[in-house]
């Protein structure tokens, strides 16, 4: 430890933060399929009303087209949704499907009841020993397009996420409008994030950002996490710093950033990371680091701490050895202390990094 002295650090560039104004490669529309306001089929000016905590529906000069008699009229996951010309009813705490014309086309069967688009609905059946849904695919005359054999289903764009039970464990896998079993069921779950990108997450909680068109394809591994699609582009998180990359899977910014905003697709406001350089005793470069901050465990092995996390880098290799979810806060005998939400732990140095 006493001869890390020997080394000087020079702080080179406190973190700032600097605009940079996108000249044409943010051009991306937004993805906002299920943040859209609500409309009823064939006019938005249709009014839900209530009778005696009963629903029915009126146009928008007061004429009743619904009685109040269903416990709910829309879907039951609560979303709404544009561009569909169907609406989901619930009576006696079944869900049923009206057409465009509010002609009941699927009776009140289903425990769940939601749409894929104007075509396919995803419904849900109550086991009959078990109490648990079971979710398949109907169309819209009520006709089953995937059997009821799915512990969830939920919409995802061209595709359809899925959760099965195998060997007492749920895992996810996805599909594709036909039924098609387009990533296996293995994963621990899987996130849309827009524009067929998708959020992978391993039993072992790596993720990794994915793009589905025929086939998967990985676009970047091994990260913490990965912001929704917005105007084209997203935030990339690992190990305490961010990037930004766009929806064809070109890096816009490196994953060198403490914190990346963007207002509107036009402009990026960028927070860096401290710069530091390493001099040796005769005040010659020997290693350069972006971190919040760094300091030495011995000859050879460096702690980098950026926004939670820390990594323990070997300058002689130049690599890292180990990514750490908590901020290295110092040594005690063979144990490393990790301060993570206030709360330090103690992890031993064995299993934190190979010599």
């Amino acid at each position: 430890m006493l001869s890390a002295f020997r080394f000087l650090f020079l702080y080179v560039n406190m973190a700032k933060l600097l605009f940079i104004f996108l000249s044409g490669f943010l051009y991306f529309s937004v993805v906002s399929q299920v943040q859209a306001k609500n409309k009823l089929p064939a006019d938005s000016a249709h009014k839900i009303f209530s009778v005696n905590q009963k629903k029915g529906l009126k146009d928008d000069k007061g004429r009743i087209l619904l009685p109040a008699i269903y416990d709910e009229l829309g879907w039951s996951d609560k979303k709404s949704r544009d561009g569909i010309n169907y609406l989901g009813y619930k009576k006696d705490n079944l869900w049923g499907l009206f057409d465009a014309d509010f002609n009941q086309v699927v009776p009140a069967k289903y425990a769940d009841l939601y749409p894929i688009n104007d075509e396919l609905f995803i419904a849900g059946i109550k086991g009959k020993y078990s109490g648990t849904n079971f979710y398949g695919v109907i169309d819209k005359e009520g006709k089953v397009e995937l059997d009821f054999t799915y512990r969830n289903l939920l919409p995802a764009g061209e595709f359809i996420i899925g959760a099965s039970k195998i060997s007492n464990k749920i895992y996810f896998g996805m599909l594709n409008l036909s039924g098609k079993e387009i990533l296996p069921f293995q994963y621990f779950q899987l996130r849309h994030l827009g524009s067929n990108k998708f959020e992978l997450i391993e039993e072992s909680g790596m993720k990794s950002l994915i793009f589905i068109d025929k086939n998967p394809v990985v676009i970047y591994d091994d990260l913490d996490s990965i912001s929704d699609f917005k105007d084209g582009v997203a935030v990339l998180f690992k190990n305490g710093k961010q990037g930004l990359i766009g929806e064809n899977g070109k890096m816009l910014l490196p994953i060198n950033y403490k914190n990346i905003e963007w207002n509107g697709g036009k402009k990026i406001l960028v927070t860096t990371l401290n710069k530091w350089q390493i001099l040796n005793d005769q005040a010659k470069v020997k290693g350069k680091h972006l971190a919040d901050s760094i300091y030495f465990l011995n000859d050879s092995l460096l702690i980098k701490n950026t926004s939670g996390f820390s990594e323990i880098y070997h300058t002689e290799k130049n690599e890292i050895l180990s990514s750490l979810k908590g901020e290295f806060a110092g040594v005690f005998g063979d144990y490393f202390l990790l301060k993570k939400n206030n709360i330090v732990k103690l992890i031993s140095s064995d299993t934190a990094r190979a010599d």
